[in-house]
């Protein structure tokens, strides 16, 4: 029975994974339930039963496809608001999903381990080179959060105040910009949230590749090949070298001549990154 259980999780959570990607995840469940069986927690581990999956030259060498901004827009069109809010917000922030969803309307300061917008005193408009900025969006990457360059600073400029304005046509109260009524009436909240109505980012990526395939797009290669959510950021990274600017820092990767700073309570370095807007204007009229 518990291997039945765990076919079902695979086949629910992994099923778009490459073979090498699907044996990292087998590996990391294998650890876990170890640990279990060492705290009697479980009997014995029968995660060790799980074959892993044998990989060919091509999986070693395949990577997915690059996202166009062609098949992005139309994914975009026909996505559901969530997802639409999601997905502007990775491509003008150029972080992934996994930060996304943690997104919070307001905070009253900079923490550790937490993302959100820290607006600018009652309602006050800032300018930087002619544009009108309404706060810092703060971004504390998960992934390498022991990194220097983790934590980023993103000033709040026009683009991103319309995605945020967009969230909240739902007319739902939800502490975090990427939200949604859930479909059908919950017993709990997942452990990775903390509201009824907060989108998880297995349910955001999810969604995302149900539209991609709705629509068409990508058929011609397998699944595993297709862009999933994650290829927004690297779309977003392009679109931004194409201004001539270094996506480097936005993207809370190492580089050293990021501006630095620091907050009073805890002493985090926080990058502050240029007030930029990624997409161009014309595309905006669809929000």
């Amino acid at each position: 029975m518990p291997y039945m259980v765990l076919n079902e999780h695979v086949g629910k959570y992994y099923s778009e994974l490459t073979n090498r990607q699907l044996n990292g995840k087998i590996s990391n469940l294998k650890k876990i339930f170890s640990y279990l069986a060492d705290e009697s927690a479980i009997e014995s581990n029968f995660v060790l039963n799980k074959k892993q999956r044998r990989l060919s030259k091509e999986d070693c060498t395949k990577a997915r496809h690059n996202l166009d901004y062609g098949s992005y827009l139309q994914i975009y069109e026909a996505a559901p608001l969530f997802l639409k809010v999601a997905m502007s917000l990775t491509v003008e922030t150029t972080h992934a999903v996994r930060e996304i969803y943690r997104l919070r309307y307001r905070i009253k300061k900079p923490r550790e381990g937490v993302c959100g917008i820290l607006w600018n005193p009652e309602g006050r408009v800032d300018y930087i080179d002619g544009q009108p900025i309404y706060g810092t969006l703060y971004i504390h990457r998960q992934k390498v959060q022991k990194s220097e360059t983790s934590a980023v600073a993103i000033p709040v400029t026009q683009a991103i105040k319309d995605i945020v304005d967009l969230s909240k046509t739902s007319r739902l109260h939800c502490p975090y910009v990427v939200h949604r009524k859930p479909r059908q009436l919950q017993r709990g909240i997942s452990k990775e949230t903390d509201h009824l109505y907060q989108v998880h980012h297995h349910n955001i990526s999810k969604e995302f590749s149900k539209v991609r395939d709705s629509l068409g797009l990508y058929d011609h290669l397998k699944k595993a090949l297709r862009p999933t959510y994650h290829e927004i950021r690297g779309l977003s990274a392009r679109m931004i070298e194409e201004q001539g600017i270094s996506a480097t820092e936005r993207m809370a990767h190492a580089n050293a001549d990021t501006t630095k700073i620091y907050t009073r309570e805890n002493d985090i370095r926080w990058n502050q990154v240029p007030a930029i807007e990624v997409e161009p204007k014309m595309s905006w009229g669809g929000r």
